[in-house]
C-alpha cells in the first residue's frame, strides 16, 4: 500500500480581473482528489470543528466568537433555531459538498490551516512546494503546540496547529499535560 502524500504550496496571486497584482499566500494544501479532501476533512477540519464546538459549549456568554467555525455555527443556529450540534453537522456537510464541487469543476483547490480556501487558477504562481507524507502544514514549531483537556475529563490532548497529534502507537490522549507535550514535540521532530 502506498503511503499518502500531500502537496503544500506557497502561492502568489498575479492577476485579479485583468489587473496585475502581487499577493502572496502562506502555505496552502492542494486538494486535487476526493481522497486528499477526505484526509483533510478527517485530520484538519475535524479539529477545527472540535475546537469550535468546544468553545461554544464551554463559553459563558453568546456572540463572543474567536474563530470562523464557532461564529458560523452560532449564527446559523441562532437564525435557524437549530441546536449547535445539528447546525455544525449541516455546515460540515455544506463545506464538504462545496469542496467536492470545486475539485470536480476546477480540478482542485487550495486550503489554508484555518479552513479557508479557493479554486486553483492560472492566476496563481507556485513560489515554493513541498511534498509531505503527514498532513501537517510546513513550518510549525513548539509555539504551535496546544495541550487541552475537556472540562471534567481526565486525559490530555495535543494539537499542532489544527492537527490532532497521534503518536506511533496510535495514542491521541495522555494522562498528564507533560506526556501530551512530549508526544507533540516528538511528532514535530519527524516533520
Amino acid at each position: 500500500m502506498n503511503e499518502p502524500s500531500f502537496r503544500f504550496d506557497r502561492l502568489r496571486l498575479t492577476n485579479i480581473n485583468g489587473h496585475p497584482v502581487n499577493l502572496e499566500y502562506p502555505w496552502m494544501l492542494l486538494l486535487d482528489s476526493i481522497e486528499t479532501l477526505n484526509e483533510y476533512m478527517e485530520i484538519i477540519q475535524s479539529t477545527i470543528i472540535k475546537n469550535g464546538l468546544s468553545k461554544l459549549i464551554t463559553k459563558s456568554h453568546r456572540f463572543h466568537c474567536t474563530d470562523n467555525w464557532e461564529y458560523a455555527v452560532e449564527m446559523g443556529a441562532m437564525l435557524s433555531g437549530r441546536n449547535i450540534a445539528i447546525q455544525s453537522a449541516i455546515l460540515e456537510n455544506k463545506t464538504y459538498s462545496a469542496r467536492v464541487d470545486c475539485i470536480l469543476r476546477y480540478g482542485g483547490m487550495y486550503v489554508n490551516e484555518k479552513g479557508g480556501g479557493f479554486p486553483i487558477s492560472d492566476d496563481l504562481e507556485v513560489i515554493e512546494s513541498r511534498i509531505k507524507t503527514c498532513l501537517i502544514f510546513p513550518e510549525y514549531s513548539k509555539k504551535d503546540i496546544t495541550i487541552k483537556r475537556w472540562e471534567g475529563g481526565v486525559h490530555y490532548y495535543a494539537t499542532i496547529g489544527n492537527h490532532t497529534v497521534i503518536d506511533a502507537e496510535g495514542n491521541q490522549k495522555w494522562n498528564t499535560p507533560e506526556m501530551a507535550q512530549r508526544a507533540a514535540e516528538s511528532f514535530l521532530l519527524k516533520l
